[in-house]
Parts: C-alpha cells; sequence; structure tokens
C-alpha cells in the first residue's frame, strides 16, 4: 500500500525545507501531493507553510532544500493543503485571518 499523504513538518519528505538560521519551529505546515503533467508524467511536491507568511513548493523529497517561495500572508502560515487532484493549494494565515487558494501546476516545485 503506497504511503497517501504527508501532512507532518519533520521527515524524509521535508528534509530541506529549513531556512538558513531557522530554530526548528519557523515551518509549521506541510503537505505532499502527486502533481500529473499534461504528457501523463507524475511529479510529487511538498508545500510548506513558514513563520515568515511564506508558502513554499519543493520536489518531493526536498533533499536539496532548492524550492520557490510565494508571498501573500501578512504573518506565519498556520495550514497548507492540496485538493485531492493536486490542482489547487489552499493556505491558511494565523495573523491575517485569511485563507488563500493557489493554482498549482506540474514544474512548480524546482
Amino acid at each position: 500500500m503506497a504511503w497517501d499523504g504527508w501532512t507532518g513538518t519533520l521527515g524524509f519528505e521535508t528534509t530541506g525545507v529549513w531556512y538558513k538560521g531557522s530554530d526548528g519551529t519557523d515551518v509549521n505546515a506541510a503537505d505532499l501531493a502527486t502533481l500529473r503533467g499534461v504528457s501523463g508524467g507524475e511529479e510529487r511536491v511538498v508545500a510548506t507553510g513558514d513563520d515568515r507568511g511564506i508558502v513554499s513548493l519543493y520536489r518531493a523529497p526536498a533533499l536539496g532544500g532548492k524550492g520557490r517561495t510565494y508571498g501573500g500572508h501578512s504573518s506565519h502560515v498556520t495550514s497548507v493543503r492540496f485538493t485531492r487532484d493536486g490542482g489547487a493549494m489552499f493556505s491558511a494565515g494565523g495573523g491575517d485571518s485569511s485563507v488563500l487558494q493557489w493554482d498549482v501546476m506540474p514544474g512548480g516545485g524546482r
């Protein structure tokens, strides 16, 4: 049986998401998705939300720590979740009390 998801901030899938100078509590949320490209290929990505109000997207597992970062929240991000098909992702902000919807395209977690 294949592992269906990953929502923990600690573990193999999220090894490289910690930015330089973080104390280990800065990444608040993570979620894993398998995206299906137009050519039929699959790409696994992990999204994170952190104390800086940043949502990041990495190829999974995030071993190299090279991901893309996206702003939108004015304070810490408390949750990130992909939709079942991986076509969208939602993030929830703590201090700004907002929920943002993100379009997800294969190739975005480079």
